[in-house]
């Protein structure tokens, strides 16, 4: 990162557009990895079923909170779930087709159940957005910060301010 602070002050561009969250994590886990994801912009490796049962979720609340009956947000995460090619799943032991196909089946029947669970009686929020996306300016940073949150919504706290919901699936 200080070299990247380097670069800027010397008129070099940076390696990345700007920093978020998930890019700043899996610098500090693995810079190699880093480098090849938000550098290379190389995207090639497998995710795992809970993440994708946790985008399925994502992708359901997503639908739901824009105005999609329960119904058919939940058939969106599924849909999701269902067109995520196996060459992006990481299935672990399971390499037969069979194995694969009951590993699939064991993650749409978390999805189903966890998705079931947050709306059977889903918070109640005054919604501002959904899937709100910003990037911000710091001065002292080289690089803009990004973040994408799930929901902002109106606090029930303090009158006139926002909150921001983020979903977590836990499978």
């Amino acid at each position: 990162m200080a070299r990247q602070k380097n670069q800027a002050s010397r008129g070099v561009k940076p390696l990345i557009k700007h920093w978020s969250h998930s890019s700043l994590m899996a610098y500090l886990r693995n810079p190699l990895a880093w480098y090849k994801r938000y550098v290379e912009e190389i995207y090639d490796m497998p995710t795992t079923p809970a993440a994708v049962v946790g985008s399925a979720g994502h992708r359901a609340l997503e639908h739901f909170y824009n105005g999609a009956p329960k119904d058919i947000a939940v058939l969106k995460g599924l849909e999701y779930i269902r067109n995520i090619g196996d060459f992006e799943i990481d299935f672990g032991r399971a390499k037969t087709r069979r194995a694969k196909k009951k590993k699939r089946k064991m993650m749409e029947q978390e999805y189903l159940r966890a998705i079931s669970f947050y709306l059977k009686r889903p918070p109640r929020h005054t919604v501002l957005g959904v899937e709100v996306k910003g990037i911000v300016e710091v001065e002292g940073l080289p690089l803009p910060i990004k973040a994408v949150s799930d929901l902002v919504v109106a606090s029930r706290v303090e009158k006139g301010s926002v909150d921001i919901v983020d979903h977590k699936f836990v499978a």
